[in-house]
């Protein structure tokens, strides 16, 4: 049998399916909500869950490469799975996730199908990925297209309209949003506009809320952000339309550089960096004096 390699996200362990999981893995199955886009849409029963993770494991045995057990690092838990799949008579190399009912809407499923991705591509060199989605699965549509894919239009799959999206080589999976602070925060929470603003006027109310694909700026909004707490970098995913950071794009930066946006909308958090390297402390320093100077000036530095 083909070994199961292990891969680590921020949050998530992606390893083989093991006889503990039947237990945890029968009772997502059993769910109706989470199986009404899969397959046939039927809930499976224990012994139906226990045959099919029998078959995951053979897939990677014939095939080399199958759908991971897909575990929460913090706990331990079984969530849900996801990999890769092409069984005999499928429409194609298919990129497939599932998650139980109390993980969802916390960005593990853009996670977990980014890491099967980046497999896919870097491990198994393949070109043409795609994933088959209901049309009214509108959850794992956003993460399909989080990750570049696009709709290629609808086949009939189990009996019922399903829609093709293409995962086509050489689009960049979606980059990783970060946000840095001083609040205290958890997977699911989110940040909103109205805030107390990190820099000049701070009796004005925020409009926007700023986030980074850069750690290098994360780590600026950490160590500069007001608050007692210690500095947090985030890992976040923006709920509506991001647009470059004019603060920096047009005053500082010309073609964001610094990879800078900002939104209307809410971020959700769906993780944290843990280890980040400040900045050395005379380079924070300095930064620290020119926002005085700036205040002093009565200079306002953000542009909200």
């Amino acid at each position: 049998m083909s070994a199961v390699p292990e891969l680590v996200t921020d949050r998530l362990l992606l390893r083989g399916f093991e006889p503990r999981d039947a237990d945890a893995y029968a009772a997502m199955m059993a769910d109706p909500e989470v199986t009404r886009f899969l397959g046939d849409g039927q809930p499976l029963d224990h012994v139906e869950a226990w045959r099919q993770m029998a078959l995951i494991m053979g897939h990677w045995s014939l095939r080399g490469f199958g759908l991971w057990a897909v575990k929460e690092r913090s706990t331990g838990a079984l969530m849900g799975r996801v990999g890769c799949w092409e069984p005999a008579g499928w429409p194609g190399f298919e990129i497939g996730y599932a998650l139980a009912k109390p993980f969802w809407g916390q960005g593990y499923a853009t996670e977990a199908a980014q890491a099967a991705l980046h497999y896919a591509r870097d491990v198994l060199a393949r070109d043409r990925i795609i994933s088959i989605i209901r049309p009214d699965n509108a959850a794992s549509i956003r993460v399909a297209e989080r990750l570049g894919a696009a709709s290629e239009g609808f086949i009939t799959f189990h009996g019922a309209p399903s829609l093709v999206y293409a995962y086509q080589a050489g689009v960049p999976s979606a980059p990783r949003y970060y946000h840095g602070t001083r609040a205290d925060l958890k997977p699911g929470d989110m940040i909103s506009p109205g805030q107390r603003p990190n820099f000049g006027n701070l009796e004005r109310v925020t409009t926007w809320v700023y986030l980074t694909a850069t750690l290098d700026a994360a780590t600026w909004g950490a160590e500069l952000a007001i608050g007692e707490g210690a500095g947090r970098i985030y890992v976040v995913e923006p709920t509506g339309p991001i647009e470059d950071d004019p603060n920096l794009t047009d005053k500082k930066f010309p073609g964001n550089p610094t990879r800078s946006y900002r939104t209307r909308d809410a971020l959700r958090v769906v993780g944290e960096v843990t280890e980040w390297e400040g900045h050395p402390p005379e380079v924070l320093q300095q930064m620290r004096d020119h926002l005085a100077r700036l205040k002093e000036q009565g200079v306002e530095p953000i542009d909200d």
